[in-house]
């Protein structure tokens, strides 16, 4: 399987893929849902796998890059039950791998609760 370039998936780095599905490092997933407006705690709490995703119009440096949440981290954004975005493209999404797994995709900058990238 190859990443959105072409290149060959790489163990442990979440990627797009060239089928419209997403990498977690380990497992591929397909997207369930793109905008969760009212269930964002029900997702954040049955996720099993967060990952953060900056824009590409963020300022950050580090833009485009990709991260799998600590459980510290998983836990501080479960305990707030919502997440806001510094843009307003910023957007939660649901995967879904062929397993059953959930991930939890968070792409943009998190204004709140606040995660240093």
């Amino acid at each position: 399987m190859k990443d959105w370039s072409g290149y060959p998936l790489q163990s442990g780095e979440p990627e797009y893929t060239d089928d419209d599905q997403f990498w977690d490092g380990t497992r591929t997933y397909r997207l369930t849902s793109d905008r969760l407006w009212k269930r964002e705690s029900d997702l954040l709490n049955a996720a099993d796998v967060m990952i953060f995703n900056l824009l590409d119009c963020s300022p950050n440096p580090r833009v485009g890059s990709k991260r799998v949440a600590t459980d510290a981290e998983r836990r501080k954004i479960v305990k707030a039950g919502l997440v806001r975005f510094v843009d307003n493209e910023g957007v939660l999404q649901r995967w879904e791998s062929e397993d059953g797994t959930v991930l939890a995709l968070l792409v943009g900058e998190l204004r709140s609760p606040r995660i240093p990238f």
